[in-house]
């Protein structure tokens, strides 16, 4: 079958950080199958497996770090302008919290982007104020929150808790290196879940989305 020879190439071509071929790949794939597929079975899939791949130490960080953005790079010049790739209700948002360490946010970014998911970008360094306040205006349903140090990530209950005293109603997944140290934080701090590497962001949200189609 053709689309798993290209996408076994394609994925080699991501790891050998090789974007012209790996965008002649996505177009022959793309040849041979709907928008849809390529994204959901292509992209993700091949998303998924390198960043297995990275948390068992066979991939490394820049490896992982360049394939989110060659796809992203892909998306944008393979996807027609205000294509929706994703049917879904709820309003996705991402940010570092008062850290300015920013690569963990960009990798989820490039992946959420990749697989076909829009959101507002709050950037690095925001406090936990700021992110409550935000999060109401742009009536938020999903709350992404990267932390690169152990103080900070306790802050995430601050939020939390302010949130649930104004009876917002939101799910919040955090992710960072205090997170993966000690997996039991995430709860600590009242999050929904906790990602592990930017593939674990994608699977969750992609639950999350599919439990809030089915509740229209």
């Amino acid at each position: 079958m053709k689309i798993e020879l290209y996408k076994g190439r394609f994925k080699k071509a991501l790891l050998d950080m090789n974007k012209d071929e790996a965008l002649h790949l996505a177009r022959k794939i793309l040849s041979t199958c709907p928008l849809q597929d390529f994204v959901g079975y292509v992209l993700v899939d091949v998303l998924e497996d390198i960043g297995i791949r990275w948390e068992q130490g066979t991939v490394s960080l820049a490896q992982i770090y360049i394939c989110g953005k060659i796809c992203e790079q892909i998306v944008d010049e393979i996807i027609p302008p205000g294509h929706g790739l994703k049917s879904y209700k709820q309003r996705i948002a991402i940010a570092t919290l008062l850290d300015y360490h920013s690569l963990g946010k960009r990798l989820v970014a490039s992946f959420l982007k990749a697989s076909g998911y829009t959101f507002i970008d709050y950037g690095c360094g925001i406090d936990e104020e700021t992110i409550i306040e935000k999060v109401q205006q742009d009536k938020i349903d999903i709350l992404l929150i990267s932390t690169f140090l152990y103080p900070t990530a306790l802050k995430v209950k601050s939020i939390r808790d302010s949130l649930d005293k104004a009876g917002y109603k939101i799910r919040i997944l955090v992710g960072g290196a205090p997170f993966r140290f000690d997996k039991s934080l995430w709860r600590q701090v009242g999050a929904d879940a906790m990602g592990g590497c930017a593939s674990d962001a994608v699977s969750i949200i992609n639950i999350w989305v599919e439990e809030g189609n089915q509740d229209d």
